[in-house]
């Protein structure tokens, strides 16, 4: 699977768990530059508020020298960090995640109050 496929999956599958997610870009090979140098492929906000960031590699690929203290920097700031090369590893880093949150999601919240005033 390519690594354009891999991310529209992962931020699908986000958005179904209620993750607000974005495809990050970085680059540019002259004096104009975008993005922050090493950022994650992924960036989001979990239901709880907490910051997300995933890193896509395919199976030979490894993490640049920015790369690693871009998810040091992220990682001493209480952000959640997933390094994978498939959907799975997300999901079930995820799905513990929400689990083991104890604030309840905006979409868990209006479920809730949907039967009120009735």
């Amino acid at each position: 699977m390519s690594e354009a496929i891999l991310y529209k999956k992962i931020i699908d599958y986000l958005k179904l768990k209620g993750c607000f997610a974005y495809r990050n870009s970085c680059g540019g090979k002259s004096k104009y530059r975008f993005g922050i140098r090493g950022q994650c492929d992924i960036s989001g906000i979990l239901p709880d508020g907490r910051r997300l960031e995933i890193e896509v590699k395919t199976l030979e690929g490894k993490l640049s020298q920015s790369q690693k203290d871009f998810i040091k920097i992220m990682e001493l700031n209480n952000a959640i960090v997933i390094v994978t090369t498939d959907l799975e590893t997300v999901i079930k880093r995820i799905d513990k995640e929400i689990k083991d949150s104890k604030i309840m999601s905006a979409c868990e919240v209006i479920n809730s109050l949907e039967g009120i005033g009735k």
